[in-house]
């Protein structure tokens, strides 16, 4: 008697739905290594965007009102804008780490996997857009901070422009006596100038204000009969801090 034989086993065919379960299985398996390394990046990121803000605000903050304070340096708002920039950068950065770690709110129908999957992936690509952000403005900042240093420093060790003015006096007639003026002084800045007229023990004020230059040139008339006139210019660095040079001029 024969042995009852084993029907013949048809090849197994691919179900196309099991297919495309573990397509999607692997492509999510991929979206959260993905979002792991997004979120790992981020961390340290922001990490390092703190550490940046922590050493060069302080930094800016103390620097620019020593340098005002104490050298009389004051900024233009081309320094301002070098010096602050890279906080400026920083902030947006910390704002884009932040929203690159946290993770959106999925408002769609349960039922509707489609609409799940579309926007799983919508909220993957939002976290690398977010991450690059963060990058650019992370790698911008890392550059502009050497850049503002070392501008500051120049400015620092800048030497100070050399602040005079000449002036000559010719007489008119017998009282009165014509002083011209030509000098360099901080520009747009109320220059005061005291003219001694010995020996009557007078003495006559006149106030210009200089020109975007800093130059001034003009002349005064004063009624004066003397020939040796003392002439004082004088006029603020800071609101605490003024500065005056003098110089005695012959009358012709």
């Amino acid at each position: 008697m024969s042995e009852p034989t084993e029907p013949k086993k048809e090849p197994e065919r691919l179900n196309l739905q099991n297919k495309t379960y573990w397509i999607n299985t692997y492509q999510k398996t991929l979206l959260d290594a993905n979002h792991e390394n997004i979120n790992q990046s981020a961390e340290k990121l922001e990490k390092l965007i703190l550490w940046l803000w922590g050493i060069y605000s302080p930094i800016v903050g103390i620097g620019t009102g020593f340098i005002q304070y104490y050298i009389s340096l004051p900024f233009d708002l081309p320094s301002y804008v070098i010096l602050f920039s890279p906080i400026i950068l920083l902030i947006f950065a910390y704002y884009y780490t932040t929203k690159a770690q946290s993770g959106e709110s999925i408002e769609t129908d349960i039922d509707s996997l489609r609409k799940m999957r579309e926007h799983y992936f919508s909220s993957s690509r939002q976290k690398n857009r977010d991450i690059k952000i963060t990058r650019i403005f992370v790698g911008l900042s890392c550059f502009l901070i050497p850049v503002a240093l070392l501008y500051a420093a120049r400015q620092i060790h800048k030497p100070k422009p050399e602040y005079r003015f000449e002036s000559l006096a010719k007489k008119i007639d017998k009282t009165k006596t014509r002083v011209s003026i030509n000098g360099v002084f901080p520009k747009e800045t109320k220059v005061v100038f005291y003219f001694d007229l010995d020996p009557e023990k007078r003495e006559e004020t006149v106030s210009f204000k200089t020109l975007t230059t800093g130059s001034i040139q003009t002349f005064i008339d004063l009624n004066f009969e003397g020939k040796t006139l003392k002439v004082r210019a004088e006029w603020e660095e800071t609101k605490d801090k003024s500065k005056a040079i003098s110089q005695i001029i012959q009358v012709d």
